[in-house]
């Protein structure tokens, strides 16, 4: 087990000890709840680099101007909503 020391702002510290924020367990909740944001969106990430580099295979994509990141988020982040996909 490991202990973590944090600093909080007093208010924001009685507001979270308040409401159960700062129990080992809450805490371990949200760690575990962010790490595992974390790897969703890092799958996402390198699925829209897959995408990415295979449109600049396909010439439909400059690879000069392909910017990892940014390109696939361009050409493909309007139809998600469409296709129902989270972004």
């Amino acid at each position: 087990m490991t202990t973590i020391t944090i600093t909080l702002p007093d208010d924001l510290a009685k507001q979270a000890e308040e409401k159960g924020l700062l129990s080992q367990t809450a805490i371990e909740s949200y760690v575990r709840d962010r790490l595992q944001e974390k790897d969703v969106e890092e799958d996402a990430n390198q699925e829209d680099e897959a995408i990415g580099i295979d449109l600049v295979r396909e010439g439909l994509v400059n690879p000069i101007t392909f910017k990892k990141g940014t390109i696939v988020g361009d050409i493909i982040g309007p139809f998600h909503d469409v296709w129902g996909e989270a972004k």
